[in-house]
């Protein structure tokens, strides 16, 4: 496999023709999927090191001016699992990821996150972003903040108290943290002053919920884990169960053996663990070739029939670029709310 590292293009306004150039700073927020007038993405950095030594981010989308609380969803993008086999020579990117494109450096994990809210090619082959889930939020006044995940751990590990295999990686992971501090951001007063990192809105925080796309369903589990407590949630296209995963990917496992070390199950934080469910709206095809058999088994019985949506096609997230499936989800949240 080839492992493809790009040198981070930073833009100070505006993108050119070919939506080649990743902006740094404030930018208006234009999805491929449609217009809206008045909205932006603005970035802050979480003081995590992604293992190619850069600092994570964390993205908003929100009014350019609001002076009332806003609804605010936290979304978690896909592609989030990968490990380098054997890394050479002390350096812990140097050597075959599992991922033809490398998903362990903040420039992966900043395109994914614009190519999620459809302002970027995305860089996974079989995503289809066009940013048609975030403009439905945007359109219904919803906020958005979308931490960025560049540490292939399925948005499960923490230093300090979930810690992946250092010795096999050479890097720690952070996903976990990441996952969590979206959410405290707009959850918990006071916290984005100990991160030093300043909203650019004020969350409402009766109206919250979570998102999560392909692998960003698990940090939806890990967020549930923390303590979270969202009005909705929304999820699609996830591998749920692991061990199901595994089974049918045989490189999955000694990923899940780097990520998850022993007395850490890694079913204990998934979704279809969480002792209480909160509203969810569940998507996903039994076409989709990355979805393992028997991956969903464990969570649809515990979902009502009004919040499983079944496609019958082969994409694997559909609602990022579908507008009628993007309404319903966006809908689904908002009668929670």
């Amino acid at each position: 496999m080839t492992r493809l590292v790009l040198p981070l293009l930073l833009a100070a306004g505006c993108w050119d023709g070919e939506r080649s150039e990743l902006p740094r700073s404030t930018v208006d927020f234009e999805p491929q999927a449609g217009a809206i007038d008045g909205w932006v993405v603005t970035e802050a950095t979480f003081d995590l090191a992604c293992p190619d030594g850069r600092d994570a981010r964390v993205y908003f989308v929100h009014p350019a001016e609001v002076d009332r609380p806003l609804a605010t969803a936290v979304v978690f993008h896909s592609g989030s699992f990968d490990y380098i086999d054997q890394p050479e020579g002390g350096q812990p990117l140097a050597g075959q990821s599992l991922q033809e494109v490398t998903r362990l450096t903040a420039p992966f994990g900043i395109r994914m996150v614009f190519a999620t809210l459809g302002m970027y090619p995305a860089p996974i082959e079989h995503d289809d972003h066009m940013g048609a889930l975030p403009l439905a939020f945007a359109e219904e006044d919803v906020a958005l903040v979308l931490p960025m995940n560049c540490w292939g751990d399925l948005w499960h590990d923490k230093p300090g108290t979930r810690e992946n295999d250092f010795y096999a990686d050479l890097f720690f992971r952070s996903g976990g943290a990441a996952a969590e501090w979206g959410w405290r951001l707009v959850a918990e007063d006071g916290f984005g002053d100990l991160l030093g990192v300043e909203l650019p809105f004020e969350p409402d925080r009766n109206r919250l919920a979570l998102v999560g796309l392909g692998e960003g369903g698990r940090a939806v589990g890990e967020v549930l884990a923390y303590g979270a407590t969202p009005a909705a949630v929304v999820i699609e296209g996830h591998n749920d169960d692991l061990d199901a995963w595994s089974a049918a990917q045989p490189l999955v496992g000694p990923g899940l053996d780097r990520i998850f070390k022993p007395g850490d199950p890694p079913m204990e934080r998934a979704f279809s663990s969480a002792p209480t469910l909160p509203p969810t709206l569940w998507i996903w095809s039994s076409l989709d070739p990355s979805l393992a058999a028997g991956s969903q088994d464990l969570v649809l019985p515990r979902l009502s029939p009004q919040e499983i949506v079944e496609r019958d096609d082969t994409a694997h997230i559909a609602v990022n670029a579908d507008a009628d499936l993007a309404e319903q989800a966006v809908r689904f949240v908002l009668d929670a709310f």
